[in-house]
């Protein structure tokens, strides 16, 4: 027998707008990705890859992306992590709706300094290894010479 989810259009008035972008920090993110697994919900974060990089991690941006049904409703977020080295790492975080909803949100200040730093190719943190093997050289970081080139035209 062969499962198929079906994603259905969710609205809230309150979530998925352009300027709906919440905050956290290393603390609150190392929270949610330990809620996500307490209550087994599809997407965990990258719990590996946070312990390794917690120290480094200065702000985090928190962005709605769609509804998740397994087990029980959630919010499939972005998590968009700075790093002390300039670079930004995100990937998914399974929310549930009430908990989502006590993270602040971010002004329209902030949004344009993240999108000014997104727009110059934030990659994507591939999976850590016990989760599963890594997909179409899911290890290369494309935008590293891109990033690159950014921070020597601004510094």
């Amino acid at each position: 027998m062969t499962q198929i989810k079906v994603w259905h259009r969710w609205r809230h008035r309150s979530v998925g707008g352009p300027w709906d972008i919440r905050k956290a920090d290393a603390r609150l993110l190392g929270q949610l990705m330990d809620e996500a697994k307490e209550h087994h919900l599809s997407a965990v974060g990258r719990p590996g890859w946070f312990r390794d990089h917690e120290s480094e991690i200065v702000d985090v941006a928190v962005k709605f992306w769609g509804p998740d049904y397994s087990p029980v409703l959630s919010l499939r977020c972005h998590m968009a992590v700075l790093l002390r080295s300039d670079t930004v790492r995100w990937f998914g975080v399974d929310i549930l709706p009430s908990r989502y909803f006590t993270l602040k949100r971010m002004s329209q200040a902030e949004v344009r300094r993240w999108m000014g730093m997104l727009l110059y190719c934030a990659p994507h943190q591939p999976l850590d290894p016990e989760q599963g093997p890594a997909v179409l050289g899911a290890h290369d970081d494309p935008c590293a010479k891109t990033m690159a080139q950014h921070r020597a035209k601004v510094h």
